[in-house]
């Protein structure tokens, strides 16, 4: 919930108020991870605290069909000005189309921005940029051995929650 929510405040900072949550590459029909659902959350706690209608853009977009259909999203006279989408492979294509019809790229006045979660498929050095919300899996997983170790050390014993702070700010140029 806090990198949705992290995510959607740095939009609304940089003074966005048609902010689109895009996940049209995820699991759905009650597959989804935990993950999506939770910075879902906190993109739309988020847009409600500032007074503003979250945009949700939720459905399955076959890959042959992602240029039509952000083509649609991006040259509407309604449009989103920045988008949240939770892969960054996704986000290339975003960006991609979204030079194709004009719009701002990002260090230009009124900029189309684009914000993800999951740097992995075009790495640091990709010609697109990107805002990124960082989660540090490193210290995730330490977190997860020191839980499953005390679990089995004492089985009866309740374990305390353990806040992971995302990272924001890093952008991959």
């Amino acid at each position: 919930v806090m990198a949705g929510r992290l995510a959607t405040e740095r939009l609304l900072e940089r003074g966005h108020r048609r902010i689109a949550f895009f996940n049209i590459a995820g699991a759905f029909e009650g597959r989804e991870h935990h993950s999506h659902t939770d910075r879902r959350e906190g993109y739309q706690q988020a847009m409600k605290a500032a007074g503003l209608t979250p945009r949700l853009i939720e459905h399955r977009v076959e890959y042959a069909d992602r240029e039509t259909f952000f083509r649609q999203q991006l040259d509407s006279p309604d449009r989103p000005t920045a988008v949240i989408e939770l892969y960054d492979g996704v986000a290339a294509q975003i960006r991609l189309i979204a030079a194709q019809v004009g719009l701002p790229r990002p260090g230009q006045t009124d900029a189309f921005d684009i914000l993800t979660f999951l740097p992995q498929q075009i790495g640091r050095d990709n010609p697109f940029q990107f805002e990124l919300v960082l989660i540090p899996h490193r210290q995730l997983g330490e977190a997860a051995a020191h839980a499953l170790l005390r679990r089995i050390a004492k089985p009866d014993e309740p374990l305390a929650p353990v806040v992971i702070q995302p990272i924001p700010g890093w952008t991959s140029q």
